[in-house]
């Protein structure tokens, strides 16, 4: 399966919701000029995390990113597509540049959002507030792990996308079923009142 309809996939991060900054980070995405699709609180499983970070497992850094993504802490999941384009591209400029928070663009989301502003380490690079997608193949393979890819085709092509308007709201599906592990507890009510906020 090909990411045919140029979106991007992207995860706000546990810290972050339960932060209370899930909807601020979905306003500024959409003002930018993103369309947001099936927005989905997530509880991340432990299998689903090593499929999403296969590559990292064996670095020393990796029980951070298990610290900040997985166990109990719900994420919100979603496709984000940009009505010019290359949103892939897109969405990783307006997170700032770099996978440390600290050393984003200033005014970039995980600058503004990153864990190190609100007391955690500055060196947990993994509290950076949001994953995303770093290539079209990335796409469809972290997605399938959630969606199971068959979100993706529902999002709208490049022409048929529109600006978002300024009361234009998410459309959310499936607030606590859409990954969550079998047997995993179910999401906060925090989580999911964050899903709501952002909605």
């Amino acid at each position: 399966m090909s990411n045919n309809r140029d979106t991007t996939f992207a995860i706000i991060k546990g810290p972050s919701v339960h932060r209370g900054h899930a909807a601020a980070i979905i306003n500024r995405i959409r003002q930018d000029g993103f369309e947001i699709h099936h927005a989905s609180a997530v509880s991340i499983s432990e299998d689903q995390l090593n499929r999403l970070y296969a590559e990292h497992i064996n670095n020393p850094y990796y029980p951070a990113c298990k610290a900040v993504m997985g166990g109990t802490m719900g994420c919100i999941a979603f496709y984000a597509a940009h009505p010019e384009g290359d949103s892939v591209a897109r969405l990783r400029k307006l997170l700032g540049g770099s996978s440390n928070a600290s050393a984003c663009t200033p005014g970039s989301i995980r600058e503004e959002f990153g864990g190190f502003r609100f007391g955690s380490d500055p060196l947990l690079y993994a509290d950076n507030a949001v994953h995303a997608s770093d290539s079209d193949d990335a796409v469809v393979r972290e997605s399938g792990i959630f969606f199971g890819n068959r979100l993706l085709d529902a999002t709208p092509p490049v022409e048929e996308r529109v600006l978002p308007a300024s009361d234009m709201r998410l459309h959310v599906v499936d607030t606590v079923s859409v990954g969550v592990a079998e047997g995993s507890p179910e999401l906060s009510e925090e989580v999911q009142r964050e899903v709501e906020l952002a909605s």
